[in-house]
């Protein structure tokens, strides 16, 4: 309750003083403040990648922010492209290492491309197994989420050093951990989650610069806390899903535009013609005056 009454107080005044210089401003740089005010709050939000070729096909490409494992049919690895319109081999990733996929690309012939600014180009997504993430887990057991909202409970400072922020229920890794003793106000989850070794989840959809899940019977918890003896409801892919993959993606080099080359023709002959007939012109021209 103390924390809320905070909070209230730290709004209500927030809004008085922005009240107070809206008041001292025309209504037209009012609007203009509080505008800039909005975008430098969100400006964050928006990233978009330094590649010639997203630039010229942005309207194509689609957003995706999720890792997966090369699995190329290629020995030595996934071949990096310029472009999925580029021959050009500008990196190679072994078999089994990660890779972050930030847009996708889909080419004439229906081939899925994904780009990596890291390694400066694209790589053809049937290169790539999946890899068991938050979205993974949302597949799995969305059906399961119950629709609830409230702020975690957290220990007394001191009690505990940290709490931890997971991609989801179950995973060995975290996204994040925060010090008890600095937080000045708990995350807010608004989807709850009961896993089958008896703990409840919280979603956090952002607290700080992060998300994830927050276990909210025991935040402070680490995996091996939570898990003695492991958990088996998570986690799990396939193999079938991440087989080896038999067909030869490569990309679409896009030859010269035959259009523009027969309109280049025709525009040099009539430049060219225009040339001899003014010489011409301009030769008899110099004949009549002798």
């Amino acid at each position: 309750m103390k924390s809320n009454n905070i909070k209230s107080r730290l709004k209500n005044g927030a809004e008085s003083f922005l009240k107070y210089l809206c008041g001292a401003m025309t209504p037209a740089v009012c609007a203009l403040f509080i505008l800039l005010s909005s975008s430098a709050a969100y400006a964050d939000v928006v990233w978009e990648p330094e590649d010639g070729f997203y630039n010229s096909h942005i309207g194509d490409c689609l957003s995706l922010k999720r890792a997966f494992k090369v699995n190329s049919i290629d020995e030595e690895g996934l071949k990096i492209y310029e472009s999925p319109e580029s021959s050009k081999v500008v990196n190679t990733v072994p078999n089994g290492e990660e890779i972050y996929v930030e847009y996708t690309y889909t080419d004439a012939a229906g081939n899925e491309w994904g780009l990596n600014e890291y390694y400066a180009g694209w790589f053809p997504m049937d290169y790539l197994s999946k890899i068991y993430d938050d979205v993974e887990f949302d597949n799995q057991y969305s059906s399961q989420f119950i629709s609830k909202s409230g702020e975690v409970e957290l220990p007394s400072a001191g009690e505990d050093e940290v709490f931890y922020l997971y991609p989801y229920p179950g995973a060995k890794e975290y996204n994040s951990y925060f010090e008890v003793r600095n937080t000045s106000d708990n995350p807010y989850y608004t989807t709850v989650f009961n896993d089958p070794e008896g703990h409840s989840w919280g979603s956090v959809g952002y607290y700080y610069g992060s998300e994830g899940w927050i276990c909210l019977d025991a935040p402070t918890a680490d995996y091996d806390t939570l898990y003695p003896n492991g958990q088996t409801f998570s986690g799990i892919i396939s193999d079938e899903v991440n087989s080896k993959p038999t067909i030869v993606v490569e990309p679409i080099e896009k030859g010269i535009n035959t259009k523009i080359v027969v309109g280049l023709v025709i525009g040099g002959i009539i430049i060219a013609t225009g040339v001899i007939i003014g010489i011409v012109i301009i030769g008899r021209g110099r004949k009549k005056q002798q």
